[in-house]
């Protein structure tokens, strides 16, 4: 049976601490300052009622069958209720702590687990905070292995099975050898007991999958144990079921915590348990977050200026991340714990790490080396943490560069790539001691293309720097560093020159009443299209070099295609210096690319802008302006849609046009009605031209028109012994009083009648309109007719619409 390697619900406790350049014209605005960084704000209080609940904050992880990690909340009453919260509204406070809560009334019925879902938080109070819970149990002098007990348990309606625990027995041992190797013997793994605990009743009706029911769950099984509570113990449970369909999806959900429970949901047989997602659920319980990666960031690589791509379990080079197999299914091997996990398991010190306060330069011994300093911890001034490490070819991380496959994009984006040794940097999003962090790899090697399998982009290679914390720390490697070692140094402030913008400013041309420029432009510390500063004369406004540039891509790939600029501005006439700034994001300065001089002509074809057009019962109307520079005079303009046509005198006033064009003044705006038929309509408007020149397109806009005619219906037509009896409805969406009713005889007049009888159904129906349009009569048929018909006569907009026609019969 082929393996479920997200098949494991591990309910583990989370504890959470907790000068610029300028043109010769128009200068352009200074660097931006970076936005300040604040705490997450709790929810307001806009979703109805408000009720409070008051209980043991507890944290989970889940997995869904795709990897996905998303840290969910939890407050417990002391009833064992428990009401999914938004992680990002108790982010501040500790897990395990006793809080009470403010949510809206509607949340406390809702268990189910959700990874979208849980209230929104519009106030909290610790009420009782965990003495010590920010780091896991403290570590002997001697130190023991950890205590882990296995049990196998039905829930209710599930068939009895045979579950071997031997297979999740051998992989806790494979775990300890892990961690073991990782944090030099210090942590370490050992199966106390196992047995099988029966069936847990406390889980309700079968059929669903709530929050209630997951914590009951590990809580039952952790107390057959001896274990009180689950929550912050140092000792781990392990209980396997029979697949539970309903909590199937989820895949694996993970309380982080010093100790904590792990649900395996379904692979009771032999060889389906993959040993090294068991080694990662117990990573949870040991307090480790998962590993991942951000990519693709709109800002600094690092993510401290902008968004970035979160690749969830994007690293392969430990346990909390993934590492694909090279064969079959089983996961692939990782290499050993990084510097954020080794702290959180307070076992970063200055026996194996440096930290680096400012600039400096630092030798570090390879990871896989498992001996020296092999990190250096840089705290930044915002709440991040950077960890550099060496990932070189020895040891556990032997096989980097030859068959270590990881998903470069993550899991939900997986392009398998081999991971190579060098340096990497991880950032974590805190102090980086806290219970539950996860961790980033920094996209430090982004000059990379992406689809080059054997260059993933994580590694900063030597006489290579990146920075970091929006320009505040430069990190680099040395071109050369003792064998088998790598030296990184930390410099402050911007860094190197290279972090300016740059561009090229290619051409300017002119015509009458604008300027045309283009070029191109970037900064290497994002990937978004930059924006320039551009003068024309003493005018300057923004622009963005955001067109798309195929040529550049084969020099700078990693920076993608978009930072062209072609681009056109009105300009008066006469002869002006156009100048271009780029503007620049994060550290460095902006670059002027330089002023150009051109001549705009004072004669020619007529200019202007069609500025909208909006459709209307029984037409269009539209706006815009025209301006002829052979005249000082008002210009016509021709507006077309649908075979009609009007002309539309530019003359009224658009004080924004005089600013562009003083000598002209501002009389050269225009407005006006279309009658048009129903339906679709592409409406054209031209500049009639005056003196030398041609006429000017001003350009074109669709729109759908509505039907503006009569509507309705006819409902009762009867020719009996010489007269017509007829009944029915109309409504005309020009007017608010009644249709004029005409019956004709072959086109004979015989009578008109109003709509406005009374008819509350119609008003029902069209509520707008009101109930008087109904409409009846009775009228003779004339000797000799063959047709009496119905007609709803228009006004305004539309045509007359015929309701229906009846033969006479001899």
């Amino acid at each position: 049976m082929t393996p479920r390697l997200w098949s494991v619900l591990t309910i583990v406790a989370v504890v959470v601490s907790g000068a610029a350049a300028s043109p010769a014209a128009a200068a352009p605005p200074p660097v931006p300052a970076a936005p300040p960084t604040s705490s997450v704000a709790t929810a307001p209080s806009s979703d109805g009622p408000q009720t409070t609940i008051t209980g043991e904050l507890r944290r989970f992880v889940v997995a869904d069958l795709e990897g996905k990690r998303t840290t969910l909340s939890a407050v417990v009453t002391a009833d064992g209720d428990a009401v999914q919260v938004q992680s990002a509204d108790v982010a501040d406070v500790p897990g395990g702590s006793t809080v009470t809560v403010s949510v809206a009334a509607a949340a406390l019925g809702v268990t189910a687990l959700d990874v979208d879902g849980g209230a929104a938080v519009s106030d909290v109070q610790v009420l009782d905070a965990p003495a010590s819970l920010d780091r896991v149990a403290e570590i002997p002098a001697a130190p023991a292995p950890r205590e882990v007990h296995l049990r196998s348990a039905l829930l209710p309606g599930q068939t009895p099975a045979v579950i071997d625990l031997a297979q999740v027995n051998a992989a806790v041992v494979n775990a300890s050898d892990y961690f073991s190797t990782s944090t030099a013997g210090k942590v370490s793994l050992a199966v106390v007991t196992q047995s099988d605990a029966g069936t847990f009743a406390g889980w309700g009706a079968p059929g669903t999958c709530s929050v209630d029911q997951a914590f009951g769950l590990l809580d039952w099984a952790a107390a057959q144990v001896g274990i009180v509570p689950v929550y912050g113990s140092g000792k781990h449970v392990v209980v396997q079921t029979p697949a539970y369909t309903e909590c199937d999806e989820l895949g694996m959900i993970m309380d982080i915590d010093d100790g904590g429970g792990i649900w395996i949901n379904g692979a009771t047989g032999a060889g389906e348990l993959d040993p090294w997602v068991v080694a990662q659920a117990l990573g949870h319980t040991l307090g480790l977050g998962s590993s991942h990666a951000r990519m693709d960031c709109e800002g600094l690589v690092d993510g401290s200026a902008a968004e970035c791509d979160t690749a969830y379990l994007g690293s392969a080079y430990d346990v909390m991340g993934l590492v694909l197999p090279q064969t079959g299914d089983h996961l692939g091997t990782p290499g050993p714990l990084n510097a954020a996990q080794l702290e959180v398991l307070a076992l970063l010190d200055s026996t194996n790490a440096v930290w680096a306060i400012g600039p400096g330069t630092n030798t570090l011994q390879p990871v896989g080396g498992l001996t020296g300093v092999r990190f250096l911890r840089l705290a930044g001034v915002s709440d991040a943490t950077y960890y550099v490490e060496l990932r070189a070819a020895v040891g556990p991380d032997a096989d980097l560069g030859a068959t270590r496959l990881g998903c470069v994009g993550g899991v939900l984006d997986c392009t398998s790539a081999v991971f190579q040794p060098g340096v990497v940097i991880h950032r974590v999003d805190g102090d980086g001691a806290t219970i539950g962090t996860e961790t980033f790899l920094v996209e430090a090697a982004a000059q990379n293309p992406r689809n080059d399998n054997n260059a993933p982009p994580f590694v900063l290679a030597p006489g290579r720097s990146i920075v970091v914390e929006d320009g505040e720390f430069e990190i680099g490697v040395a071109t050369s560093s003792p064998a088998g070692t790598a030296t990184v140094t930390v410099k402050k402030g911007p860094g190197a020159a290279v972090h300016k913008p740059f561009g090229n400013y290619e051409s300017v041309s002119a015509t009458l009443g604008s300027v045309s420029l283009r070029g191109w432009a970037m900064d290497r510390d994002t990937r978004l299209s930059s924006y320039l500063w551009v003068s024309v004369g003493s005018k300057g406004q923004v622009v963005r070099a955001n067109e798309a540039r195929a040529d550049l891509t084969r020099f700078y790939p990693e920076q993608g295609a978009f930072h062209g600029f072609d681009v056109k501005l009105d300009a008066a006439p006469g002869t002006h210096s156009v100048c271009v700034t780029v503007i620049n994001t994060g550290p460095g300065a902006n670059t002027a690319l330089g002023c150009r001089a051109v001549t705009v002509p004072a004669s020619g074809p007529p200019i202007g802008v069609l500025d909208w057009v909006t459709a209307v019962q029984g037409g269009v109307t539209f706006a815009g302006w025209a301006l002829d520079p052979d005249t000082l005079a008002s210009s016509y303009v021709l507006v077309e849609a649908g075979g009609q046509a009007t002309y539309a005198l530019a003359n009224q006033p658009r004080p924004d046009i005089a600013r562009f064009f003083p000598a002209y003044g501002a009389a050269h705006g225009f407005a006006g009605m279309l009658k048009t038929a129903p339906g679709t309509q592409k409406v054209c408007a031209t500049a009639v031209n005056y003196g030398s020149g041609t006429h000017t397109s001003l350009g074109c806009m669709t729109v759908t028109v509505p039907d503006a005619s009569p509507f309705g219906q006819l409902e009762q037509a009867a020719i009996s012994q010489g007269k017509f009896t007829f009944r029915g409805w109309a409504i005309d969406p020009d007017v608010e009083g009644p249709v004029t009713m005409w019956i004709d005889a072959d086109g004979r007049g015989l009578r008109t009648v109003l709509a406005n009888q009374s008819r509350p159904d119609v008003g029902a129906a069209f509520p707008q309109a009101g109930p008087n349009h109904g409409f009846s009569g009775v009228v003779d048929v004339p000797p000799g007719a063959k047709n009496i018909c119905v007609w709803g006569i228009n006004n305004a907009g539309g045509i007359n619409k015929s309701f229906g026609c009846r033969p006479v019969t001899a």
